[in-house]
């Protein structure tokens, strides 16, 4: 590993984060890096120091991490459409996103107040 870094085969920032694992770390993650032909980012680097800190680094995480199974992915709220019905009984065509999104927002903490049993609670505005 210690090659790899004198090497320049890690960005800069990567190979300061791999700089902190173990030298048994370095080793398992140079072996695995060379038999998958696995590359490293700076994400994947926090992820194996995060994991090494918390003692759960060995082989079968490194791979995951490498790999990209162990990679948190991002959470993708839906995204909410009206229909133009809806859109055109309620809101004027001048009024602006800003505007639309602050009534909806409005109309759900009421609806949440009036309707408990729902899936949220209308946050309090103390």
């Amino acid at each position: 590993m210690k090659i790899r870094l004198d090497n320049n085969d890690f960005a800069f920032i990567p190979a300061v984060t791999l700089s902190y694992l173990k030298t048994e770390e370095q080793e398992l993650l140079n072996e695995c890096m060379e038999q998958n032909n696995l590359t490293i980012d700076t994400k994947k680097a926090d992820m194996l120091r995060k994991c090494s800190k918390e003692s759960k680094l060995n082989s079968e995480s490194i791979y995951q991490i490498l790999s990209g199974k162990l990679m948190p992915k991002p959470k993708h709220l839906p995204i909410l459409r009206l229909s133009n019905d809806v859109y055109s009984k309620y809101f004027k065509p001048e009024q602006s996103s800003e505007e639309i999104q602050g009534v909806v927002e409005k109309a759900l903490d009421l609806y949440f107040v009036h309707h408990k049993e729902g899936v949220g609670e209308a946050p309090s505005h103390n």
